[in-house]
């Protein structure tokens, strides 16, 4: 492969960071990443490494036109994450070298505690933050300990989680750690990880047989084995919008996380034949089970129709005919699901992510009329034709009426009920975005704000709606779905502080970079709150009802 274009930098004299981010399509997360780095520098002297996987969104141009200072590396192909990263590794100048994901945002001050942690511990190697979820609540893979199969165990049969406080139990996410303390771990996590130049001069950079998961535990292990200690400290702290970095390719990033389960465990373990066995079965169920999911969008139609047109030939012979029913009939009743069941995959109505209504229409029909056409030859399974047209009536309303009532339950879920916190120029704009439709599926509702000079006026057509320390009454007592924190009125670090000491995990929490050229447009990130997975179950949108309808 030839040298990617952007190895050759300078290496600059005294620089205490560099912060190294791999992207691969997702330009708007590594926009809003970029920025709060740069707002996090401080006193720090920053190098900033930004290596594009050869990504289809624009992302080198963005990286190009907003953020000239980032050393830009284009692979020309998708490395995966560990060759990536070790690519910005062997040209970083830093004192530290730091990994960060583009799906993170890091507050003020975050940089410079890890960088004065380890300058004040000489035996830690790497450090880590106190990683959060977008709602502000403790991201468990913050602090974790090896990954034995007793502690993979309990992580996937639920022993952890019934005894979450417990080192034997939960070793796993070392539960009977206080999150709220600095502690030694024994793994951290590659989405924010820090450590020193000499530790990768001793251990090298991350383990390349690793495409995509699995190499921040390898290299937590290489570097506890080299001698050095590895520190969780909450001080410092990141929101991490866990998976949006490997979301657009979920068939993929099951195949790449299962892979490194086993290139860890051969690497790390030795086991003999019994304990290779059992450990390969673990990891083939966990791969089994993850299809399962990820299929369900599939198979839960098609198990729902089913019913539906065996419940409605068991409605219609009780209507028809009184009991005992004969043999045959009940072997009609099993019939006509099977094969109007068959008649829908053959018109690829569970292949398709928005199939539509008439399809649906003529698959009910034509799995009646082939086996109507059977039971004429068949004397014995020979019934009633009132039974067949109710039964295809009331298949045909359940069939298609299910998947109508989620699309609407979809619809409503859609739009959500907004306020925006601070009442300031950013606000102001993405108001006015929100309002000619270039922010969709959002209703604005009013404003919260810092000032209490402010409660009871009326700002560009909303209502002060209550104070920033009450947001959890307001957003109650207001049914907000989404709050809209402008970053030119309150720091990542004070939202970081609000959202994490008041209830708010069935809101959506969305961050407005300042900075931004407002003529360009927000980098929002869209949130699926419900009606995402509603309209995958119906399989049809609502534009498509309507037009195929006709």
């Amino acid at each position: 492969m030839e040298t990617p274009a952007g190895l050759n930098f300078r290496l600059e004299a005294v620089i205490d960071l560099s912060v190294i981010i791999v992207s691969f399509n997702v330009r708007t997360f590594l926009e809003r990443s970029l920025g709060s780095v740069q707002r996090a520098r401080g006193s720090l002297k920053l190098e900033i490494f930004v290596v594009d996987n050869a990504s289809e969104d624009g992302t080198a141009e963005m990286v190009r036109r907003r953020f000239p200072e980032a050393k830009l590396i284009e692979t020309g192909e998708n490395l995966g994450f560990a060759k990536a990263n070790n690519l910005a590794l062997g040209a970083a100048g830093g004192r530290y070298l730091m990994l960060l994901n583009p799906d993170t945002l890091v507050s003020e001050g975050a940089l410079e505690t890890l960088v004065g942690f380890l300058d004040a511990h000489p035996a830690a190697g790497a450090a880590g933050p106190k990683l959060l979820n977008r709602d502000g609540s403790f991201q468990s893979a913050s602090k974790r300990g090896l990954p034995t199969p007793w502690a993979a165990f309990c992580k996937l049969s639920g022993l952890s989680a019934l005894f979450p406080r417990t080192r034997f139990f939960n070793r796993y996410e070392m539960g009977h750690l206080d999150a709220d303390e600095s502690n030694e771990v024994e793994v951290l996590s590659g989405a924010a990880m820090i450590v020193r130049r000499e530790v990768h001069e001793q251990v090298g950079g991350l383990d390349a047989d690793y495409f995509m998961f699995g190499e921040d535990i390898d290299w937590s292990q290489s570097i506890r084995k080299a001698g050095w200690k590895l520190f969780y400290v909450p001080a410092s702290r990141i929101v991490h919008y866990k998976g949006e970095s490997t979301r657009r390719s979920r068939t993929y990033r099951e195949k790449y996380f299962y892979a490194a389960m086993r290139i860890f465990a051969r690497k790390h373990f030795r086991f003999g034949l019994l304990s290779r066995l059992m450990v390969e079965l673990g990891i083939l169920a966990g791969e089994a089970a993850a299809k399962l999911r990820r299929t369900t969008s599939f198979w839960l139609p098609a198990v729902l129709d089913l019913l539906i047109v065996f419940v409605a030939f068991v409605l219609s012979f009780h209507v028809r005919f009184e009991p005992p029913l004969r043999l045959g009939i009940w072997v009609v009743t099993g019939l006509y699901p099977l094969i109007t069941l068959g008649t829908l995959l053959l018109l690829g109505i569970y292949r398709s992510y928005a199939p539509d209504i008439f399809r649906l229409f003529v698959g009910v029909i034509l799995g009646f009329a082939l086996v109507s056409s059977l039971a004429y030859f068949v004397k014995p399974i020979q019934f009633s034709r009132f039974v067949i047209v109710m039964a295809m009536g009331m298949s045909l309303t359940g069939i298609i009426g299910w998947r109508y009532t989620l699309l609407q339950l979809g619809v409503r879920f859609a739009r959500r009920r907004v306020s925006l916190v601070g009442l300031d120029e950013l606000g102001r704009a993405v108001l006015e975005r929100i309002r000619d439709g270039r922010i969709p599926g959002r209703d604005p509702v009013g404003w919260i704000v810092h000032d209490p000079e402010n409660l009871g006026e009326e700002h560009d057509g909303l209502p002060v709606l209550g104070l920033v320390g009450e947001l959890e009454s307001v957003a109650g007592e207001h049914q907000l779905d989404e709050l809209l924190f402008s970053t030119a009125s309150t720091s990542y670090e004070e939202i970081f502080r609000i959202v994490s000491k008041q209830s708010l995990k069935r809101l959506g929490i969305q961050i407005i970079p300042e900075g931004f050229d407002l003529n360009e447009g927000i980098p929002l990130i869209e949130l699926d709150v419900g009606g995402g997975l509603l309209r995958r179950l119906a399989g049809f949108n609502r534009s498509q009802a309507v037009m195929r309808r006709g």
